[in-house]
């Protein structure tokens, strides 16, 4: 049975599937909003999703050890002010990337929850004349080095003293022993040719990558990030005002 997975279309992804056997798997790469869909559509069996994608589907369950986080800057996730006079305490016109789910939610419990910002104060989704925009993933790379952005994976973990989860494997499926071992085993081959995933890429320069995917993102799911995705989903609960539960599952 061919396995079907999604996969962000992003540098931070490529470890995650390396070396995985087209012949059992097929793999579509896409924003993870779009991903998201896909999984509730049935166009795919597993989907490495934004993380507010399990606390917004109940049926979803985790591949436990796996993810995308960071325990600092991540560069991959920045707000960008279009004047040096706006910051966090005086942006009132965001435009937030269409294709985040989980860094929308980041941004909006930072300025929220830390800084105080009463949430109706700012316009979330302005195309035209914002002051501040979210961008995420391989386009915020590209702008990482700008001394106007503002990390967002910088903020979360100084504030919090927590590592980041943006992004882990789930699936509404079960008895999955078979594919949790072999994409394990595909992040072993990944982690080990991360040199090689650096200099092969385009999209930003090869030095930069290789910090990148060394120094500000790591791909281990264990305790302490588990620790910090029930912090942020008890602060998206908290500004939502919804009293939802979905305690953390992983398939068997």
């Amino acid at each position: 049975m061919m396995i079907r997975l999604g996969c962000p279309a992003y540098l931070n992804s490529k470890a995650l599937v390396y070396g995985l056997d087209p012949n059992q798997y097929s793999i579509s790469f896409d924003t993870p909003s779009s991903l998201q869909k896909k999984l509730a559509q049935g166009e795919i069996d597993i989907g490495l999703l934004p993380v507010v994608a399990y606390l917004e589907n109940p049926v979803l369950k985790i591949l436990p050890g796996m993810g995308i986080c960071s325990r600092g800057p991540v560069q991959s996730v920045g707000l960008f002010p279009t004047s040096p006079k706006i910051n966090l305490l005086n942006v009132k016109k965001m435009k937030l990337d269409p294709a985040s789910l989980t860094s929308r939610k980041l941004c909006q419990i930072l300025l929220t929850q830390n800084h105080g910002r009463s949430f109706n104060e700012i316009s979330w989704d302005e195309p035209k004349d914002f002051e501040m925009e979210l961008l995420i993933g391989d386009t915020c790379l590209t702008q990482s080095e700008s001394t106007r952005m503002i990390d967002l994976g910088e903020a979360w973990q100084q504030w919090t003293q927590k590592p980041f989860v943006y992004a882990c494997w789930m699936t509404h499926l079960d008895h999955l022993s078979h594919v949790v071992a072999d994409l394990h085993a595909a992040l072993a081959q990944g982690l080990k040719n991360l040199e090689k995933i650096a200099h092969t890429q385009k999209i930003i320069r090869p030095e930069l990558a290789w910090k990148y995917l060394t120094q500000n993102i790591y791909y281990e799911l264990g305790n302490h990030e588990l620790d910090g995705l029930k912090t942020f989903f008890q602060y998206i609960k908290k500004m939502e005002q919804t009293e939802h539960d979905h305690p953390i599952e992983f398939v068997a």
